[in-house]
Order: C-alpha cells, then sequence, then structure tokens
C-alpha cells in the first residue's frame, strides 16, 4: 500500500496514546479476526465485509510501518512476524468455517492444503532476497490477502483456498526455476 497521509496520521493518533508497533501489530490481529466472523456468514455481505476488513488489516501494517523507529523494543521483529502469521491462519479458520457453513464440500481439506503450501513457500522463501518481479511471485501477505478478498467475494472459499495453493506452488516455483532471486 502507498505512503497516505491517513497512515501517517493514524500512526501519529497511535503514538499519541502511547501504543507501540507490536500493539499495532495485535490490533491488525482483532482487524483479522473481524474479516474471519465475517467470513463465516454464508452470504455475499459476509464476504464483501470480510474483504474490507481485510483491507483494513493492511492499512494497519502501513499505519505501524509509519510509526517512529524508537519505539521498537526487542522483541519487536519477533513479535509482529509470528502475529503476521497468526492473523492469516486466524483468517484460513473463518473463510473454512464459513465453507463448512455453506455446504462447499472439502472447506477443512482445503484449508489444510492451503496451510501447507504455505508452509512450503514460507519455508523456501524465508532466507531469500526477492527483487522486482520476482518479489510479486513470491506471493506476499497483501496480494494473499487480495486473492482471497476477491476469490471469496466472487466464489466461495474453496476458491480462495485454490487461489492461495496456486499463488505458493508459483512462488516456489519461481524460486526453484530461478533461485538467484534476480541477482546475477
Amino acid at each position: 500500500m502507498a505512503d497516505t497521509g491517513a497512515a501517517r496520521s493514524t500512526a501519529r493518533t497511535l503514538e499519541r496514546r502511547h501504543a507501540t508497533p507490536e500493539g499495532a501489530a495485535r490490533l491488525g490481529v482483532a482487524v483479522a479476526a473481524g474479516a474471519a466472523l465475517c467470513f463465516t456468514r454464508t452470504d455475499p455481505v459476509g464476504a464483501l465485509a470480510g474483504s474490507a476488513l481485510l483491507g483494513a488489516v493492511l492499512f494497519c501494517d502501513v499505519a505501524r510501518a509509519r510509526m517512529r523507529a524508537h519505539r521498537r523494543g526487542a522483541p519487536a521483529p519477533w513479535l509482529v512476524a509470528m502475529l503476521s502469521q497468526l492473523r492469516e491462519y486466524v483468517v484460513y479458520l473463518g473463510l473454512a468455517v464459513g465453507g463448512a457453513l455453506a455446504g462447499v464440500p472439502g472447506s477443512w481439506g482445503w484449508a489444510a492444503g492451503a496451510l501447507v503450501a504455505l508452509a512450503l513457500r514460507d519455508s523456501l522463501l524465508s532466507s531469500r532476497d526477492r527483487e522486482g518481479a520476482l518479489r510479486v511471485l513470491a506471493f506476499p501477505q497483501p496480494v494473499r490477502f487480495l486473492v482471497i478478498a476477491v476469490a471469496a467475494t466472487l466464489w466461495d472459499p474453496r476458491a480462495a483456498f485454490a487461489a492461495v495453493i496456486t499463488g505458493c506452488v508459483l512462488a516456489v516455483t519461481a524460486v526453484l526455476v530461478h533461485p538467484a532471486g534476480g541477482r546475477r
């Protein structure tokens, strides 16, 4: 997301309230839980509301990035990374529950497949530096959330999980085909 005045303003407001970047990351998890709850609804309103809240999660990331660095503590990077993963798992849980409630066959299996694909993607890309087009092919969380928002709104949770699996497979393939990550 681009640097916006709203993100800077939100970051300053959080700082005035003595929030830390870790607190902003926790807020992102709470918003992701709201998105997951919306995705459990079996109607288009739930999918649209969940998608909007995924956008709010990404906004929390932008605001957190604009917070002043001097407030960061030693455990901040580790905690923020763990909370980032947690919020994604919470969203997957909401999609799986919503799919099961809607009668989508194999919702839990698709969710498990998406988690396995994500784990494989993370294990291959964790130590690699991505540049240029390969950064998008790395299928980062904002892109995954966009894919989930579109697929869940237009189709169903199964399509969202299939899209996540496909994106993770493409990311792994990009690493295996071009392991140097754009460097020569």
